[in-house]
């Protein structure tokens, strides 16, 4: 069982720096060209690989180690909501003319268990009270209310809607990516990087890629939308 997990573990981190490396890439090239789509399926097929192995991980962990048990449920919601916005940036790709398809069943139903797993980190973290369960329900909850809550209104729909929902998965995809990294990968790489720091020190890797993924997605739409604008009126 040790020999499995160490070799998942060693092909996690391996396909992990070549998702890194293939997830910045396309944000420099011409989006829609045939080398930013390239490289765009080069992140996908790293990130099946990632969570196919951290999902494993995952299970193998709460079933055979109880001692980190906590960290198994971390990398378990990571990997769910990396999942979902690997899933919804691809398949949007191609429902372009289907707006609607942004409230399909399959879209709602990993909403709904996205919501059930913060509530879940958000127990936990009453239970232990461990400050990242508190940070990735919270996460949870921001996630799934605000697109469950919009079911009750009827569906507002943007020009190029498929553009910008492909672009904010891919975006939180990369974020989760290098929390996974920088979480995880890292202290396999230099087992002491974190020992001896103060507590807030090893909460950095998991809550700055947050901040920063949400202003660039904010920055992106904003550029785009002006660009988009601009297009539009010159035909």
């Amino acid at each position: 069982m040790e020999t499995t997990r160490s070799l998942l573990g060693t092909l996690h981190l391996a396909t992990g720096f070549i998702a890194l490396a293939a997830f910045w890439v396309p944000l420099f090239l011409k989006k829609g060209a045939k080398a930013h789509r390239a490289f765009g399926w080069v992140f996908v097929g790293a990130m099946a690989v990632i969570l196919g192995s951290a999902a494993t991980m995952t299970l193998s962990t709460v079933i055979f180690d109880g001692a980190n048990r906590n960290a198994a449920l971390f990398l378990g919601f990571l990997t769910l909501i990396t999942f979902s916005a690997v899933w919804t940036g691809v398949r949007v790709l191609r429902h372009k003319n289907e707006p609607q398809w942004l409230r399909s069943r399959g879209q709602l139903f990993m909403l709904v268990v996205i919501g059930a797993a913060g509530v879940g980190l958000l127990w936990q973290w009453w239970e232990t009270r461990f400050a990242l369960f508190f940070v990735f329900g919270l996460v949870g909850l921001i996630i799934a209310i605000p697109e469950l809550l919009a079911l009750r209104k009827p569906l507002k729909v943007e020009p190029r809607f498929w553009w910008f929902t492909h672009m904010q998965n891919m975006i939180v995809s990369g974020m989760a990516a290098h929390i996974a990294f920088f979480a995880f990968g890292a202290s396999r790489l230099w087992p002491d990087l974190y020992t001896g720091q103060p507590w807030w020190v090893m909460l950095i890797p998991w809550v700055a890629p947050f901040p920063i993924a949400f202003a660039a997605i904010a920055l992106i739409q904003r550029h785009y939308r002006r660009k988009f604008r601009v297009a539009a009126a010159a035909q």
